[in-house]
C-alpha cells in the first residue's frame, strides 16, 4: 500500500491556511514535485496550487525554494540560485573532509551532525 501521510499533511495544512484565523491565515508553502502535473494521478484535490516541478535536479530544487523564500520575505536580499548551488557543491566536495576530521561517518550522519559538519563548513567558508 503506498503511503500517503504527505498529501495528508499538506491538506491539513492548507485546511489551516484557508480556515485558519491569526497565524494559522498567514501560513505560505512551496509544493514541489518530480513533475508538473504527476500530483493529478493521486490527489487531484490540489488542483490550482502553484506547484513546482525539480525534475530531479538539485540546482533546479534550489533555485525554486530560493525563489520561494524570496518572494516570502522580499525584505531580505538572498543570493540567486546558480551561486546557492555553487556554494552546495563546495559544501558537498568537502563534507567527507569535515567528517573525517570530526570522526563521522558522512554516510551515517543524524540531523544533529549534519547542522554541526554545516556549522564548521560555515565557519571555514565565511564570505
Amino acid at each position: 500500500m503506498p503511503r500517503f501521510n504527505m498529501p495528508l499533511e499538506l491538506g491539513i495544512f492548507l485546511g489551516a491556511k484557508e480556515f485558519g484565523r491569526g497565524i494559522q491565515a498567514q501560513k505560505c508553502c512551496l509544493i514541489m514535485d518530480h513533475s508538473r502535473f504527476r500530483y493529478q494521478k493521486f490527489i487531484s484535490d490540489i488542483a490550482g496550487q502553484d506547484l513546482r516541478d525539480h525534475q530531479s535536479s538539485i540546482a533546479r530544487l534550489i533555485s525554486h525554494i530560493r525563489d520561494w523564500l524570496q518572494s516570502a520575505e522580499p525584505t531580505t536580499r538572498l543570493p540567486g540560485g546558480g551561486h546557492i548551488f555553487k556554494r552546495y557543491m563546495m559544501f558537498e566536495r568537502i563534507k567527507p573532509t569535515i567528517c573525517t576530521a570530526m570522526k563521522l561517518n558522512p554516510k551515517k550522519l543524524t540531523f544533529a551532525d549534519e547542522c554541526w559538519v554545516i556549522f564548521d563548513w560555515l565557519k571555514q567558508t565565511a564570505v
